[in-house]
Order: structure tokens, then C-alpha cells, then sequence
């Protein structure tokens, strides 16, 4: 609880279990660890991208425009070991 999450904190998410699909971004959740994810759907919403829970409940999502260009100015540039079109770039939001 009154956990705030920042750019780089989302960044390593992403890096570590997020998922770029062109129009959303899906971040993985610890299904062993349950009683963490309505802290962090707090925590993004507090951040200003409220997400929505994936149909199997083992990740959430992030999607529309503003959401997601606000996620991608928050994450920043695609780290260099990551392959192209694979991370959410700002520049395509705008």
C-alpha cells in the first residue's frame, strides 16, 4: 500500500516481463505473489495509466493513446539489446 511507482521502475518491468504488441503494453504479474497485484494496479493509477487486468488475470495492460504515450515517456527509449518494435516508443504517440 502507497506504493509509487516511477520511469524507471516501469522501465525494468518492461525490460524484465512487459510486452509490446503495436498497440498495448502487457505487463506480467507474480502469480505467486497475488496479494501484490491490486497494489500495483494502485500504484499505476496513481502514476496516471490505470491498467486493466488481462482475461487469464496474470498480467495487466495498458492501452489507448494517452495511456500508453505517457507510458512510453515515462519507460523512455528502447534499451539497445532489445530488438526493434518491441518497445513502446513516444514518438509514435504523438
Amino acid at each position: 500500500p502507497g506504493m509509487h511507482i516511477d520511469g524507471a521502475m516501469l522501465r525494468v518491468w518492461m525490460a524484465a516481463v512487459g510486452r509490446w504488441n503495436g498497440r498495448e503494453v502487457e505487463l506480467a504479474l507474480d502469480a505467486h505473489a497475488p496479494q501484490t497485484h491490486r497494489p500495483l494496479v494502485a500504484a499505476l493509477t496513481r502514476a496516471g495509466i490505470p491498467p486493466a487486468r488481462t482475461a487469464r488475470g496474470a498480467a495487466l495492460r495498458i492501452g489507448g493513446a494517452r495511456r500508453v504515450r505517457w507510458f512510453a515517456e515515462l519507460v523512455g527509449t528502447s534499451p539497445t539489446a532489445m530488438p526493434a518494435g518491441e518497445w513502446p516508443e513516444s514518438t509514435r504517440w504523438r
